[in-house]
């Protein structure tokens, strides 16, 4: 009897002990979960220094654009420079078709995609006005009086000789000089005018050729940007990356290619016509898209596909 009782108690125990171990199990997976849903929560805290480095990165890439866009190897230099400064602060994106493609591909959350278009497009705006300014004061001239006055490249063509008239059939000063097959920087220069690079004006029926030229370059870039927000994890690599593959894709589309939604409204790329809103907006957002989805398929087997360390700072 004592010994069933015995054996009967040890049953028990082994019941509770094993009781136990369960609950034990039990406990540890909530924390897991808990965990998980910490740090899925903790993408969302935006860092003030990601928008920071991101608004005044595109408002140094606006204002190194409009001196260098036509000049690859300056261009990439700046590029390099600009990535290598703020990619420990954000991932250096500079561009919205770069963080939409990053959004796209799940490599960035929402909420921080549309901080960092907003931060990217103020810092276009600033780098625009900002430039206006500058190149207004170089070309003003002061009376004994203290008035000023600036100077403009029509104002200096009508004082050439060139009629108002003539200035207008063409479409402004500019057009008059593209008609006539001079070179703008040289003219302006001759006549002591400060210009600014801008995007040259879209020749008619030969839009769809840019668009495509827009396109293209932008696929470029988008599988350096792949590379660099993907791949790289060195700020100097990522540099050579991005800087890269766009004095790539200008080498070769060139003409009125910028590769940047945000920057080609520093360059004074959008009128009235719904082509420039297409050619700068749409095929970037495309063609960056394309080429950055396609580097991330082929890091699918990678190993670094979702790793964290791999993807956008920030």
């Amino acid at each position: 009897m004592a010994t069933k009782k015995a054996t009967s108690a040890k049953k028990t125990a082994a019941k509770k002990t094993a009781t136990k171990k369960v609950v034990a199990k039990k406990s540890v997976a909530p924390a897991k979960t808990t965990a998980g849903s910490a740090k899925a929560k903790g993408g969302y805290n935006i860092k003030p220094s990601a928008l920071i480095a991101e608004f005044f990165g595109t408002f140094l890439l606006a204002g190194a654009a409009t001196v260098f866009l036509n000049k690859g190897i300056e261009y990439m230099l700046a590029i390099i420079a600009l990535v290598v400064i703020f990619a420990v602060l954000s991932g250096a994106h500079f561009n919205p078709a770069i963080t939409f493609a990053a959004w796209l591909n799940k490599k960035i959350n929402l909420p921080k995609a549309g901080l960092f278009i907003v931060a990217q497009l103020l810092g276009a705006a600033l780098a625009f006005f900002a430039i206006q300014g500058f190149t207004n004061e170089q070309n003003a001239t002061y009376a004994e009086d203290g008035s000023r006055s600036v100077a403009t490249l029509q104002g200096k063509l009508l004082e050439q000789g060139i009629t108002q008239e003539q200035l207008d059939e063409a479409g402004g000063a500019e057009a008059w000089l593209e008609t006539g097959g001079y070179n703008i920087s040289d003219i302006s220069k001759q006549l002591g005018i400060a210009t600014q690079y801008k995007v040259p004006a879209l020749e008619s029926h030969k839009e769809l050729f840019a668009f495509w030229a827009e396109l293209i370059g932008s696929i470029i870039l988008g599988l350096g940007a792949g590379f660099a927000l993907l791949k790289a994890k060195k700020p100097v690599i990522r540099g050579i990356a991005y800087g890269g593959a766009v004095m790539v894709a200008l080498a070769l589309v060139g003409g009125t290619a910028v590769l940047n939604p945000a920057v080609a409204f520093s360059l004074g790329g959008y009128t009235a016509s719904v082509w420039p809103y297409i050619i700068y907006i749409l095929a970037p957002i495309i063609g960056i898209t394309i080429g950055f989805s396609l580097y991330n398929v082929i890091l699918k087997d990678s190993g670094c596909d979702g790793d964290e360390d791999c993807t956008c700072n920030g």
